[in-house]
């Protein structure tokens, strides 16, 4: 018996890592693709906040819904699959965990549950996926839902318009204020309100006024969701890249990330963080969390090939896995940034050769250019260069070598104007010459972490 009992097999080990794929519409008359979306975007936050559980990112899991091998390309042990139906007044979600190296059902329900359920079916489904991974119970932010069922619905429909393919920022943020305005305690949907207007500031599409609004609905968001990963991360990240109040935000980043391990907003915009802060030992690690939450979010792992390159941590190899990086203008920018002047312009040569696709990358081909003591080279490329918001405008004017007064003037209408690509002026190249100058270093000052408030957020 006992040699018959040590011939057995071990058991599989638990996963520790689970896609909830896109919840799919069954049979229903009705279309709800964008309550499929909504309750997907809520799943994976609920999941988030199970212990010792990481959780692929929203933006990669829905990329990874359609493709054959999910698991396979979202690296994961375990997959969530979700399917819904609504027929007259009641939901039918059947929900099958699977363990993907094997294909073995992990666990399987079926659940019906009226419209008024819905609004907290997320929190029954992160309980059961503790129950079948063995895991503690998640503490979930009870305090963010609401019971006007009209208002989630339209949080829902906010929650489709950010994930659905052409989906626009000012649509989704139209629909959390219409839920707000059913239910003005509504913690989830002034969360997700702060994460659309960020967003939506960050690319360079507000106002004065709308930064105000932001600052409003995400200190709101954090009073109501004082227990919500979400909340702090939203206000971490306006905190960051709109208020430029860094030691707090680096509190609230890291607070969110404590509660919620697989948060991908909280890990990258603190990845962001710390690289803008030059501290390259601790971002390093950091980006690499957060490419592991979001590896098909192909936008923040180009974002993040700039940020390596700054760290000097950049290799062409892991380069090479993100489409449309361009690896020439990145090679010569390391090049550059060691010393290799002649193989830097040789390599922004031939970047320039395949095209310049933003105005970030043309402001660093002028540089590595400018580094190489050709002038007139980097005078040519910036001829027509009148995009990318004033910080960028200003570091165009630099690399012309322009009137020192144009510059600063220009810096000054970025912080007036609330630029957010103003984090990274501690770290462009473009203003090495400016370092010196009071006023720039007057100007920088209010961009970044006191010496005072270093330690409280480190």
């Amino acid at each position: 018996m006992l040699a018959l009992g040590c011939s057995q097999a071990p058991a599989p080990r638990q996963p520790v890592s689970i896609a909830i794929l896109p919840v799919q519409a069954g049979t229903s008359a009705a279309p709800i693709d964008w309550l499929c979306r909504g309750l997907t975007a809520d799943l994976i936050d609920a999941a988030g906040a199970i212990p010792g559980l990481q959780v692929a990112g929203p933006v990669s899991t829905m990329v990874a819904g359609g493709q054959k091998d999910a698991a396979a390309a979202l690296a994961v042990e375990s997959v969530l699959r979700t399917e819904i139906d609504e027929k007259g007044a009641l939901f039918t979600i059947r929900l099958q965990l699977v363990r993907a190296s094997d294909g073995e059902t992990i666990g399987r329900q079926v659940l019906s549950r009226g419209p008024e359920e819905m609004i907290r079916v997320h929190h029954e489904v992160a309980k059961l996926l503790a129950g079948w991974l063995r895991k503690e119970a998640p503490d979930l932010p009870v305090k963010s839902l609401t019971a006007d069922l009209d208002a989630h619905y339209l949080y829902w429909r906010g929650l489709n318009e950010r994930y659905r393919a052409g989906g626009k920022l000012e649509t989704e943020i139209e629909y959390y204020d219409k839920a707000l305005q059913r239910d003005g305690y509504f913690a989830a949907a002034y969360t997700r309100s702060a994460e659309a207007r960020v967003a939506l500031l960050r690319a360079g599409r507000g106002t004065v006024a709308d930064v105000e609004k932001a600052r409003t609905i995400a200190r709101r968001a954090v009073e109501l969701g004082e227990d919500s990963a979400g909340a702090h991360a939203a206000l971490g990240g306006f905190l960051f890249w709109i208020d430029w109040k860094w030691a707090e935000a680096s509190m609230l980043l890291r607070e969110a990330m404590e509660w919620q391990p697989s948060h991908a907003a909280a890990n990258g915009d603190y990845a962001a963080l710390l690289t803008a802060s030059r501290r390259f030992g601790d971002a390093l690690p950091q980006l690499d969390a957060a490419t592991r939450i979001e590896p098909l979010d192909m936008a923040a792992r180009q974002s993040s090939q700039w940020l390596r390159i700054y760290a000097r941590a950049w290799s062409p190899e892991q380069a090479r896995s993100v489409p449309r990086a361009p690896l020439a203008l990145l090679a010569a920018l390391s090049e550059s940034f060691a010393g290799n002047h002649a193989k830097a312009t040789e390599l922004a040569a031939a970047a320039q050769q395949d095209g310049l696709a933003t105005p970030v990358e043309v402001l660093h081909a002028a540089h590595v250019w400018r580094s190489a003591g050709r002038q007139d080279k980097a005078a040519q490329l910036l001829e027509t260069f009148r995009e990318g918001g004033p910080l960028f405008l200003a570091a165009a004017a630099a690399l012309r070598m322009s009137d020192r007064e144009e510059v600063i003037r220009m810096v000054r209408t970025a912080v007036e104007q609330r630029d957010p690509n103003i984090v990274w002026i501690h770290l462009l190249p473009m203003f090495d010459s400016l370092r010196n100058d009071q006023r720039f270093a007057a100007i920088a000052s209010q961009v970044g972490m006191t010496a005072d408030e270093k330690p409280a957020a480190e």
